[in-house]
C-alpha cells in the first residue's frame, strides 16, 4: 500500500485513465497536427525577427509553449497506439 492506495485502485484508475484519454484520440491527432503547424511556423519567422524585439521574445515563448504542449500530446498518443496494439 502506497500513501493509503493500494495496487487494485490504482490499477483502475489507470485503466479509467486511458480509456478516456482514447476516447478522445481523433481530436488529439487534430490538436497534433495544429501544434505541429503552429511550431513550424513559429521556427520559420524566427531568421525574419529580431531577437530583443517584443516580437522576438514572443515567438520563443511560442516555440517553449508549442515544445511542451507537443512532449504529453505524443506521449498520450503513443500510450493509446501500443494500448489498441496490445488488446484484441
Amino acid at each position: 500500500m502506497l500513501l493509503g492506495f493500494d495496487r487494485s485502485s490504482m490499477n483502475g484508475f489507470r485503466t479509467r485513465f486511458w480509456e478516456r484519454m482514447c476516447g478522445f484520440q481523433s481530436a488529439l491527432y487534430l490538436l497534433l497536427v495544429f501544434d505541429l503547424l503552429m511550431l513550424i511556423v513559429a521556427l520559420l519567422t524566427v531568421p525574419f525577427v529580431s531577437p530583443d524585439s517584443a516580437a522576438g521574445v514572443l515567438i520563443r515563448i511560442d516555440i517553449a509553449l508549442f515544445g511542451i504542449v507537443l512532449i504529453p500530446l505524443v506521449g498520450i498518443l503513443y500510450g493509446c497506439r501500443r494500448r489498441n496494439d496490445v488488446s484484441f
